[in-house]
Formats: C-alpha cells, sequence, structure tokens
C-alpha cells in the first residue's frame, strides 16, 4: 500500500495515526522487500526457482502466483499484519501460446504477535510472509492436483 511503501518504517499508533520512523529503514522499496521474503519461502515450499520472466519448457506445467498487498500493518509491541489478495495460475503441460490458463484468486490475512522494538517486528512480519508463503503453497499443490479444490 503507498501510505506505508517508502524507505523509512511506517507504523500505526496506539491512537491509529501512522508514524514515519525517520531511523528504521527498509533495505529497498517494500514491495521489493515483500517479494525477496516471499519468494525464497515459495521455492523453497515448490522445490522449483522462480522463473518469472524466463523461456519456459512448453512440455512442463507452470504454476504462477501473483500478489497483491491491500494491508501492511506494523504496531510494535503489538503486531504485524499483512492482507494480500493472491492469485495462482496454471498453464497445463503441452499447452500452446493461445492455450487458456486457470486461474485462482484467493485472499488471506495474517496477524503474528510482535514483541518490543524493531527487531521483534521485523521477525513478526517475516513469520506472516512465512504463513503466508505455506498458504499459497499449499493451495497451489491442492489445486495443481485437483482443479476443482479451492482456497485453503
Amino acid at each position: 500500500p503507498v501510505q506505508v511503501d517508502q524507505p523509512p518504517l511506517v507504523v500505526r499508533q496506539g491512537n491509529g495515526s501512522l508514524a514515519i520512523l525517520d531511523t528504521e529503514r527498509w533495505g529497498s522499496p517494500l514491495g521489493d522487500e515483500f517479494h525477496d521474503a516471499l519468494t525464497p519461502q515459495l521455492e523453497r515450499r515448490f522445490g522449483s526457482r522462480d522463473m518469472a520472466g524466463l523461456p519456459k519448457n512448453g512440455d512442463q506445467p507452470v504454476l504462477s502466483v501473483r500478489t497483491d498487498v491491500r494491508r501492511f500493518e506494523s504496531m510494535p509491541g503489538h503486531y504485524a499484519l499483512i492482507d494480500v489478495v493472491w492469485t495462482l495460475g496454471l498453464r497445463e503441460a503441452g499447452a500452446t501460446a493461445g492455450s487458456k490458463r486457470q486461474s485462482l484468486t484467493c485472499s488471506s490475512v495474517i496477524r503474528e504477535q510482535a514483541g518490543e522494538g524493531m527487531e521483534n517486528l521485523i521477525l513478526a512480519h517475516q513469520k506472516a510472509v512465512a504463513t503466508l508463503a505455506e498458504k499459497i503453497a499449499a493451495t497451489g499443490a491442492s489445486w495443481a492436483a485437483q482443479p476443482s479444490s479451492r482456497c485453503l
């Protein structure tokens, strides 16, 4: 979300307002940080590499994942929350360029308790991303095996 996608960390305060922490910064834009945290989690769970933008073997099925982060909240000493709509796309093995892809759209709201301090807040966000990866991978495996299955 645009209100938190900036170099300094943006946190929610007890009164509901947002505070920008100029001394606490992300290493890169928040969207990149999120992608860089989620991608290796998904690669490990799916047992394959991120092939976005690379040529793919038409004889192999391709499962793609697209995410849209709706909320990314940080409240030090309380919680880290992510609200993500995610879409799985499946191209069957042997499909041609004009073949219709199947897709499944799901959403997840994940809230993790955060201890005091920025380090614990970041750890809570990492745990939330790991939980999201587990949900995406479990749904992807189930859906690829049985296309009538739904979001887990």
